[in-house]
């Protein structure tokens, strides 16, 4: 009887086994993926995230019951959307095969302030053109159980019951997706787990009439012009400081193709710099660095090698031009998305070395050049990092040289400083959360608000990501807002720049 007891209780554990859709896979790396079916783990429920979730791109009611018979893909997406930028052609092979039974979410950063969370959120679903679902969650601990202690690039699966799939992941493993879900739709679909169902997206159209999305803004003084970067539009609208257009380069239509202004196309320009008659643009989504002459009115591209000078930066799909600056003969350009700061020689193009993280920078994004010393932004640590013009480079990622920690910003929480410029004695700092701008004082570092919109009413600088100045002006992307502010520096009075497209 004992034996026969026994052997019940094995065979009812292994029909338990077969039956309980609640297969928890553990990945440890980007090629390891484990499809045992003995890491069950009951009752792991993800009610209570889903639950948490306020969608910002649909009319329809989506609710925890509704998205039940659906394999769920969750994306947890960066501040500065970096994440969708590198993935964008997984995502959307998933979205257009598995269009009844997958749902993909993705999850922005959890927003300080209500009231701008979903405008800004909206600008970049305009932006990219996102065709899912779209959202954010303030449910602290539901992420904290997850193990998302970090504002980076992560994603997820749940099962049609409800029940986790995996574990956290990070992005290098976001390409492993598409095997996950081959591997479990089939036993899915037999066990009729799958519900087709469709989410209806609102619709956003792109005007080329506007602004859309200007990201970043560089100015020439000396002849007063401005350089915008029209990102979701893909063009750079190069105007006077009253506003007047001067030129246009970019058709509008993304994609990658040299040639005359008119006719060339960019993928998501962001930072732009000038040098003589040649502006030089990190053109982000194509992963390269374009040329724009003002002299021939042609646009190029150079792509950096990777392998120059017999160093091993990683491979060119990482390479996501941020912001880029001309000093001491070299073009620099930080890539948030890899944590680095990559240099290239201005005569042979040859990428030549890189800051890291072990560097000491942690999220490098503005950068910026002035009284012959080049300055980087680290938004997440919220530092300004400096190098003078007459000391060394570092030789490879593993020198033991460093850049040095110029300042502490103390007044803005992490991640939300995302420009910065400087006078004779003042650096600024622009906080894109607050709709703010910090003054610190070059030798006592003191800091304080110089600027700071406080009437909701008002125009904000709404997610504001770039600044540049000339003279007494303060010239602003007012990026979720889609316009251009002017700033005077000794009235601090905001207007706007009228541009007629």
């Amino acid at each position: 009887m004992k034996h026969t007891s026994l052997i019940k209780s094995l065979l009812l554990c292994i029909l338990l086994i077969l039956y309980t859709p609640t297969f928890l896979y553990s990945i440890s790396s980007a090629s390891d993926i484990s499809v045992s079916f003995s890491e069950v783990i009951p009752n792991n429920k993800a009610d209570d995230f889903l639950d948490s979730i306020t969608y910002v791109n649909t009319q329809t009611d989506v609710t925890v019951k509704s998205l039940y018979g659906q394999l769920i893909v969750v994306i947890f997406f960066d501040r500065d959307n970096l994440l969708y930028n590198q993935y964008k052609q997984v995502i959307s092979s998933i979205t257009k095969t598995y269009q009844e039974e997958v749902t993909v979410i993705g999850i922005f950063p959890e927003p300080i302030r209500e009231n701008n969370a979903k405008q800004n959120i909206l600008a970049s679903i305009k932006k990219h053109n996102l065709n899912f679902l779209i959202g954010y969650t303030e449910n602290g601990t539901s992420l904290s159980k997850l193990g998302l202690t970090e504002k980076r690039p992560h994603f997820l699966l749940i099962d049609p019951n409800g029940y986790y799939l995996t574990h956290l992941l990070s992005i290098p493993s976001l390409s492993k997706i598409k095997s996950i879900i081959d591997k479990k739709l089939p036993h899915y679909i037999k066990k009729r787990m799958i519900i087709p169902t469709t989410h209806e997206m609102d619709k956003y159209s792109k005007s080329l009439t506007t602004l859309n999305y200007p990201s970043h803004i560089s100015s020439d003084s000396l002849n007063n012009r401005l350089f915008i970067s029209d990102t979701g539009n893909n063009r750079i609208i190069v105007t006077s400081t009253d506003g007047e257009i001067l030129d246009i380069i970019g058709s509008g239509k993304n994609g990658l193709l040299n040639g005359n202004f008119n006719d060339s196309k960019f993928f998501g320009p962001r930072g732009t710099v000038l040098n003589n008659s040649l502006l030089y643009i990190a053109d982000s989504d194509n992963k390269l660095v374009r040329i724009a002459n003002f002299d021939t009115n042609r646009v190029t591209s150079i792509e950096p090698s990777f392998t120059s000078a017999n160093i091993t930066f990683g491979e060119s799909d990482v390479f996501y031009p941020y912001d880029i600056e001309i000093y001491d003969n070299h073009i620099y350009i930080t890539c948030p998305s890899v944590k680095e700061t990559y240099k290239i020689n201005l005569t042979t193009l040859k990428l030549t070395d890189a800051f890291e993280i072990d560097h000491g920078m942690s999220y490098p994004t503005a950068i910026y050049v002035s009284e012959n010393n080049l300055h980087i932004l680290d938004s997440e640590k919220n530092s300004l990092f400096s190098l003078e013009k007459k000391s060394n480079f570092l030789k490879s990622k593993q020198s033991s040289e460093k850049p040095n920690l110029k300042l502490n910003i103390q007044n803005i929480s992490p991640y939300n400083s995302s420009d910065i410029l400087s006078d004779k004695k003042h650096f600024y700092v622009l906080d894109s959360e607050f709709s703010s701008i910090s003054r610190i004082k070059k030798k006592s570092k003191y800091s304080e608000d110089f600027y700071r919109t406080t009437d909701s009413s008002h125009t904000s600088l709404n997610g504001a990501l770039s600044f540049t100045k000339i003279g007494s002006k303060i010239y602003i992307a007012n990026t979720n807002n889609h316009s251009i502010n002017i700033l005077d520096i000794y009235t601090k009075k905001l207007s706007t720049l009228n541009i007629h497209l």
